[in-house]
């Protein structure tokens, strides 16, 4: 597309997309993006270690939403994070919690988190 001429000013990928070619070409072609982030070791330490999480209901779910600084590939980005309880109530050895964590990578700083978990979502339900 963009040999074409035409440039997408937004892209919104899954986590097969979560790989630092993709995202640093995105950053060198100047174009926002969201990324749904598979979970790691690093990401939920980083999560947890994160504080001042609010409290959220995004299509009546309710959840706390984070967002923290993270480098990956050749550039800081912005990691939105959002949790939930878990439905086995089991704690995680990483977390030491019972909650479900999802993550989304992004070079937008300006939109809210909400903002930008809606629009992630936006595949699975209407938001």
């Amino acid at each position: 597309m963009v040999d074409k001429g035409v440039k997408p000013r937004y892209a919104r990928m899954d986590c097969g997309s979560y790989i630092k070619e993709v995202t640093d070409h995105f950053h060198k072609e100047d174009i926002l993006f969201s990324i749904r982030a598979s979970n790691s070791k690093t990401l939920l330490t980083l999560a947890v270690d994160t504080e001042n999480w609010k409290s959220s209901t995004i299509n009546f779910q309710d959840m706390e939403i984070n967002s923290f600084k993270y480098q990956f590939g050749d550039y800081q980005h912005r990691i939105i994070a959002y949790r939930m309880p878990n439905k086995t109530g089991q704690r995680s050895i990483f977390t030491g919690d019972a909650k479900k964590y999802l993550f989304i990578i992004s070079n937008d700083w300006e939109v809210v988190l909400l903002k930008i978990i809606a629009h992630q979502n936006m595949r699975f339900f209407k938001v």
